[in-house]
């Protein structure tokens, strides 16, 4: 069922992809229209057959495939911009020391990366959620402790010099 439904996908896609982008319309009878026709008829022939929840987690499935195809793509596609920007930083902070010039490119470049910001933006959650833990597991001290302390003393107000 499933490579019956890849094939009718195969042949719509295609054309619902043109239309999409401002090509002609798709009509209802054509080879393209009775393709999707199948392919939605299997799908939902398909979900009704496994059952709701994994149909769901089908969907769930492929968004999470989808996002990391999208991530990919982000990661691998040129970056020229940031090259630029990269290059003209390190000229700039450099004072004319080639070496110390290409270092600062470099290090620009990296921070400039969609993988090093996506990498960041991924890591930030679980880092906010459970860094403090793993730093007191590491230490043997209670950071979370003194790190809520800090953030209530400097939302709390000014503090006063104690004597």
């Amino acid at each position: 069922m499933m490579n019956a439904k890849h094939t009718a996908d195969a042949i719509a896609d295609p054309a619902y992809t043109a239309a999409r982008k401002g090509g002609p319309p798709v009509e209802p009878g054509s080879k393209a229209g009775i393709a999707k026709g199948w392919s939605k008829g299997y799908r939902e022939t398909l979900n009704e057959g496994v059952g709701p929840e994994f149909a769901k987690q089908g969907q769930k499935t492929k968004a999470l495939f989808g996002v990391s195809r999208m991530a990919d793509y982000a990661a691998e596609r040129p970056e020229r911009i940031a090259d630029l920007f990269s290059i003209a930083g390190g000229a700039a902070s450099s004072g004319g020391d080639m070496g110390e010039g290409l270092k600062d490119a470099l290090m620009y470049r990296a921070l400039l990366s969609p993988r090093t910001q996506a990498g960041a933006a991924l890591i930030a959650r679980p880092a906010a959620l459970y860094g403090t833990r793993a730093l007191d597991a590491a230490t043997g001290s209670n950071a979370e402790q003194m790190l809520r302390e800090a953030l209530l003393r400097r939302l709390s107000g000014p503090v006063e010099p104690s004597r």
